[in-house]
C-alpha cells in the first residue's frame, strides 16, 4: 500500500473520518501562523529590551510576575507608534495583506495603506492547543489608562486562526495538569491565570474576551475533565 491507501485503511479501523484538505488554504494558514509567532517574538523583545517599554515592565513587576514567567508566557509590548510592527514584518518578507489577515493591522479609512492595530499596550499572546500563537490580548499601558478610548483590553479580531469562542487562554499549558487532577479552574482574565500558574496552580485557564461558550465547555468535557 502507498501512504494514502494505508491512511484510508487505518482510518476505517480506528473509526476516524478523513477529510480532504486544501493545499492552498493550508499554505495560507501556515503563513499566518508564522506571522503571529514572529510578532509575538517582536513584542517580547521590545518589552525586555526597549526603553519605551519601561512603564510596561514596571507594571508587570508590580503585579509580581517573575522574569521566568514573562518568558514562559511570551509577554510583550507593542510600541506606541503607527507602523512599527507592519514595517518589521514587511522587512521580513511578508505582504501587508497577509499581516492584515492575521489581525495585526487595520486598513486606513481615507488613504491607502495600513496601521498597527496594537499600540502602546502590554501584549499577551493567545496560544492554541498545539502551542501556536493564534492571537493577542492587549492591555493599555497603565499611564494611559485614564484617557484610553478603545478600552482597557482589546483582542485580535476573528481570523482564519483565531476564534475567541473556541480558544481557551492557557489550555496549551494547563491540559496535562487538568487531566492529572481531573479538575479545571476557569478564571476571568489572563493575568489571573498567569499568576496562578506562577504559584503552582497549573490547572487554571481563562476565556478570552468572551463569556464562556458551549464550544469551550464541550472541548473541556469531551477531552479533559467533567469537573469545572
Amino acid at each position: 500500500l502507498n501512504f494514502v491507501e494505508a491512511l484510508r485503511l487505518l482510518a476505517k479501523k480506528a473509526g476516524v473520518i478523513l477529510r480532504q484538505s486544501n493545499p492552498a488554504l493550508t499554505s495560507k494558514r501556515n503563513a499566518l501562523l508564522d506571522i503571529l509567532e514572529l510578532s509575538a517574538k517582536y513584542y517580547h523583545k521590545v518589552l525586555t529590551g526597549s526603553p519605551a517599554a519601561e512603564t510596561a515592565r514596571r507594571y508587570l513587576r508590580e503585579r509580581a510576575l517573575t522574569d521566568d514567567t514573562i518568558v514562559k508566557w511570551q509577554i510583550g509590548y507593542s510600541p506606541d507608534t503607527w507602523d512599527s510592527l507592519v514595517n518589521f514584518l514587511k522587512s521580513r518578507g511578508y505582504a501587508e495583506n497577509e499581516i492584515f489577515l492575521a489581525g495585526l493591522i487595520v486598513k486606513k479609512e481615507k488613504t491607502p495603506g495600513f496601521y498597527d492595530r496594537f499600540r502602546g499596550r502590554v501584549m499577551f499572546p493567545i496560544h492554541d492547543l498545539n502551542g501556536n500563537v493564534a492571537g493577542f490580548t492587549a492591555r493599555v499601558s497603565p499611564e494611559k489608562e485614564a484617557d484610553e478610548k478603545m478600552g482597557k483590553y482589546i483582542n485580535t479580531p476573528a481570523t482564519m486562526i483565531y476564534d475567541k469562542s473556541k480558544i481557551l487562554f492557557g489550555l496549551d499549558k494547563a491540559k496535562i495538569s487538568i487531566k492529572r487532577e481531573d479538575l479545571v479552574i476557569i478564571m476571568e482574565g489572563q493575568m489571573d491565570v498567569i499568576t496562578a500558574h506562577q504559584h503552582g496552580f497549573t490547572n487554571t485557564i481563562a476565556s478570552s474576551g468572551t463569556a464562556l461558550t458551549t464550544e469551550q465547555i464541550n472541548l473541556l468535557m469531551t477531552r479533559y475533565t467533567h469537573n469545572l
